[in-house]
């Protein structure tokens, strides 16, 4: 084998075996994040406790407008994660998982996120919205909206509000979605593979 042939296999072993740590370690990040995401109480966490989270996973903050201080009594911290390699290597999909964390008088009153995948091309992208909040909300707790539904009833953005008065498991269900889209090379081509099964039909609770 000639000597440039080797260099070549030598640095593309590393560039796969330096792509599977970044993978392995991209994925260890997100998962412990979002556990502490979802750990998170209403009315409950503090200012302190969310500019932690802030500080470990280096968010953004602002007030109530994106130029104003964050403060205890007003603050808006965000999150945000993309499959970037995975995007730079396949050049056909976007996937982003981006997280809202918002604090009134002291304590957290607000949790968002959104989940979304965009295609390069005629495949349909596909989004996935929750809202959850320390307020009650309608008689049941939640609100459903389907938007972009295609020829097949399939929604291709879901938006769900939860309320506080929301049952725990619904609560619990809306939080499964699947973060190893993130970091996956194939896979994860519709709101399917990613989205909570909870939404995907009438939910059980």
């Amino acid at each position: 084998m000639k000597k440039s042939a080797r260099i070549f296999l030598l640095l593309a072993a590393a560039l796969f075996f330096a792509g599977l740590a970044w993978q392995i370690y991209q994925q260890h990040r997100v998962d412990s994040f979002f556990r502490q995401f979802v750990s998170l109480k209403l009315g409950t966490t503090s200012f302190n406790d969310v500019q932690q989270l802030a500080v470990q996973y280096r968010a953004r903050s602002s007030g109530a407008q994106l130029t104003d201080p964050c403060t205890p009594q007003d603050c808006a911290v965000t999150f945000t994660f993309t499959n970037r390699i995975v995007r730079y290597l396949l050049r056909d999909r976007e996937i982003t998982l981006a997280v809202g964390l918002f604090i009134k008088d002291g304590h957290l009153v607000s949790k968002e996120l959104d989940f979304s995948i965009f295609f390069r091309g005629n495949i349909t992208d596909s989004m996935y919205v929750l809202f959850d909040r320390s307020r009650p909300q309608e008689v049941n707790g939640y609100k459903i909206h389907l938007h972009r539904i295609d020829a097949q009833g399939v929604a291709h953005f879901v938006e769900a509000e939860l309320g506080s008065n929301a049952p725990d498991k619904l609560r619990n269900q809306s939080y499964l979605v699947n973060l190893r889209c993130l970091t996956k090379i194939l896979g994860c081509d519709s709101q399917a593979d990613f989205f909570p099964e909870v939404w995907r039909r009438s939910p059980q609770v």
